[in-house]
């Protein structure tokens, strides 16, 4: 029986052929995988940038935001060791002194109604979940948290830029309530940096009471 035979050059055109198609295919599954590595990567660096701070849209730029605690004489007869009255902290609509928008706001039992005892302008940086704030010169450092949609968690853990603190031990963490925008919209421009504290301050709004 005679035995066929492919034309000599025949089989190394095939399998060059067979070559080329399948470096093709392989190319097109390695873009194929890099196009879903490249896409999950987008969609896990979105959720981690919204991640990182969680805080970003309680704080819009269009309209002043602020959180506050008013304490009464009876909470502060049962906290004795609580000097902290009033107390604010919140976002305006402008820059100020040190390059951001936030600012806090306190005033102690010894200080009247519409005084501030001290008031600071924060520059305010996204830190484990929340913001770490500070003031210039290192004033006020603070830690920003959101418990839920209506109340903030900050812990003041310094005073003025080398002076006194001004709180105690029972004037560290405070649970701040969201406060109506027309109290802000008076708040963002009467508390501003330091010097708030002097005799001829602009004064310290009340917080509502609830």
């Amino acid at each position: 029986m005679a035995t066929r035979r492919s034309a000599p050059g025949a089989s190394g055109a095939v399998n060059g052929r067979l070559t080329a198609a399948a470096t093709k295919a392989a190319a097109a599954r390695v873009a194929a995988i890099a196009t879903v590595v490249i896409a999950t990567a987008a969609i896990a660096t979105t959720a981690f940038g919204a991640a990182a701070n969680p805080l970003a849209d309680q704080f819009p730029a269009d309209r002043p935001a602020c959180w506050g605690r008013f304490y009464d004489e009876a909470h502060l007869a049962r906290n004795p060791k609580q000097k902290t009255a009033e107390i604010v902290f919140g976002a305006s609509t402008r820059t100020n002194s040190v390059g951001d928008r936030f600012y806090l706001g306190y005033r102690d039992r010894a200080t009247p109604r519409w005084r501030a005892t001290g008031s600071a302008d924060l520059r305010c940086t996204p830190r484990d979940g929340g913001l770490s704030c500070y003031g210039e010169c290192e004033a006020y450092p603070t830690r920003v948290k959101a418990i839920d949609d209506r109340t903030l968690q900050i812990t003041v853990e310094g005073g003025e830029c080398g002076d006194e603190d001004h709180f105690g031990p029972d004037d560290r963490v405070f649970h701040l309530r969201r406060l109506p925008i027309d109290y802000c919209a008076t708040a963002q421009w009467v508390l501003g940096p330091p010097e708030a504290s002097r005799e001829d301050s602009r004064p310290f709004p009340p917080i509502p009471s609830e």
